[in-house]
């Protein structure tokens, strides 16, 4: 072919991608780098718009790990499950997901567009709890098949925030009857996740039931702890 360049398959000549700098060490002329690049297998491009958190959170998600953190918002529901629907469709037979959650509630809406990704998954998603996870993220948390937390994270068995309702007598009416059907779901998907009664949760909801890490594992929240770093014996120089 002209100007040297080799033809490969049925005469297509290399490929360089756009802005392609050129030829790098320890690369052959013309082919395309070879790093590991998840945005180019449909991975969210910067989950935040710059910034340090953008870094941390496409660093995380290279590592099969997506992150939960604040209040329960559509933002959050749309950028969490984008991460994760991408994260299933690449994992391997073998793969898994690690979410964090670290959230003191959220809207219930919102938390229940997560909870239906969660559980339509094909991958496994290892839930692990840290700081405070209460209100509409438990339901969020309680998705996950497997459950683990650090020693001195919280669980507030709390009803999901209500935002301020506004317009007409009938729009009140409606939408909060669409709040008690979605409050009712969270109360039996909460049931079903810790083998208690539908009853008992709404009491525990109604009464704020606030439960440390080792509780929330009597309760059947949690399935196990993860272990603090062992301590050093005396004299060993730590």
């Amino acid at each position: 072919m002209s100007n040297g360049a080799t033809a490969r398959y049925g005469g297509i000549p290399d490929w360089r991608p756009p802005g392609d700098p050129g030829d790098v060490p320890g690369r052959r002329p013309g082919m395309p780098d070879r790093q590991p690049d998840p945005s180019r297998f449909g991975a969210p491009d910067r989950l935040a718009a710059g910034g340090p958190a953008s870094w941390l959170e496409q660093r995380m998600f290279e590592q099969q790990t997506v992150s939960v953190s604040g209040p329960i918002t559509p933002e959050l529901t749309s950028r969490v499950s984008a991460a994760l629907m991408t994260l299933d469709a690449l994992a391997g037979p073998r793969g898994s997901i690690t979410m964090h959650v670290s959230s003191p509630d959220g809207e219930l809406a919102a938390a229940f567009g997560l909870i239906d990704v969660l559980e339509l998954m094909q991958t496994p998603v290892r839930a692990v709890a840290l700081g405070t996870v209460g209100g509409a993220a438990l339901g969020v948390y309680a998705a996950a098949g497997d459950r683990l937390a650090y020693p001195h994270a919280r669980f507030v068995l709390a009803e999901p925030r209500v935002d301020e309702l506004a317009g007409t007598a009938e729009d009140v009416t409606r939408a909060a009857g669409a709040h008690l059907r979605l409050l009712e779901d969270f109360a039996v998907r909460l049931a079903d996740r810790t083998s208690h009664s539908q009853s008992e949760i709404e009491s525990a909801l109604s009464d704020r039931r606030d439960l440390s890490a080792s509780d929330a594992i009597d309760f059947g929240l949690v399935h196990r702890l993860i272990p603090g770093r062992p301590e050093s014996a005396p004299g060993d120089g730590r």
